[in-house]
């Protein structure tokens, strides 16, 4: 399995790593540091398994990083992560289909594992449906983590 992690502080990159590599032993992993990066790494090599980004990043934000992505390789699920809850977050056009689950970032230690794991197992009774609810017109399904 290979797994690529994008977030802009190491301290969150390497619990990310350590949580992966605790349950996940033989997942092959590598970083990047902002949204620009992460596309960058994902054309040189488009053949991961999946992708775990921070929304907030320098250069291009995780959704746009996820707009990049799904041009290059659309096969990729992206769990996008962030500081901030979902619908805290304004979004003027859908978001990619390439960002499969949604995980807020005190939430990540507890979710992060159960969500690899049912990605690669593509069990899809572990998440559930969220719609945004704030618009006359849904802007984005999305698989957020239970």
């Amino acid at each position: 399995m290979k797994i690529l992690i994008a977030d802009d502080h190491k301290i969150l990159r390497n619990i990310l790593i350590k949580i992966v590599k605790e349950n996940f032993i033989t997942a092959e992993i590598e970083e990047a540091t902002n949204g620009n990066e992460l596309v960058e790494k994902v054309s040189m090599k488009n053949d991961w398994d999946m992708i775990i980004s921070d929304n907030s990043m320098p250069g291009l934000t995780g959704i746009q990083a996820a707009r990049e992505i799904e041009k290059i390789n659309e096969n990729i699920p992206i769990i996008l992560i962030s500081a901030y809850p979902i619908y805290a977050q304004k979004y003027s056009s859908p978001l990619p289909k390439n960002i499969v689950c949604f995980i807020e970032k005190d939430q990540l230690i507890d979710k992060i594992s159960f969500v690899i794991d049912a990605l690669l197992e593509k069990d899809n009774n572990c998440i559930k449906y969220c719609e945004n609810k704030n618009r006359k017109k849904a802007v984005f399904p999305l698989l957020i983590a239970c």
